[in-house]
C-alpha cells in the first residue's frame, strides 16, 4: 500500500467529515476497500480507529467558538459508547 494512497485517502475522508459530519462509513471506508484495495472488514475497523483524529481536527474551531453544547455532547457519548460496544461485542461473535 502506498503511503501516498494512505495520505490522500485521509484527507479526503478529513475533509468530508469535517464538512459534512459524516466520513468513516460514507467515504473513507469505500476508499480503503477501493482505492487501498483493504477487506470491508479491515477497512471498517481502520475507518473506526482514526475516526477520533478526523473529529477533533474537524471540530477545533466549534470548540473554540463554544459552538458545542457540553451536555448534550456528554449524553449522546454514553449512548454512543454503548452502542459501539454492542456492535463490537456481535462482531467479536
Amino acid at each position: 500500500m502506498s503511503r501516498i494512497r494512505a495520505i490522500i485517502t485521509g484527507a479526503v475522508g478529513g475533509f468530508t467529515s469535517g464538512m459534512t459530519g459524516i466520513g468513516g462509513g460514507t467515504v473513507m471506508v469505500p476508499l480503503l476497500t477501493g482505492y487501498l484495495k483493504m477487506t470491508q472488514h479491515r477497512a471498517h475497523a481502520t475507518s473506526l480507529g482514526i475516526v477520533i483524529f478526523a473529529a477533533a481536527s474537524a471540530s477545533y474551531w466549534y470548540v473554540a467558538r463554544g459552538d458545542i453544547k457540553w451536555e448534550l455532547a456528554a449524553a449522546l457519548a454514553v449512548g454512543a459508547v454503548v452502542g459501539g460496544l454492542i456492535v463490537g461485542i456481535a462482531e467479536a461473535m
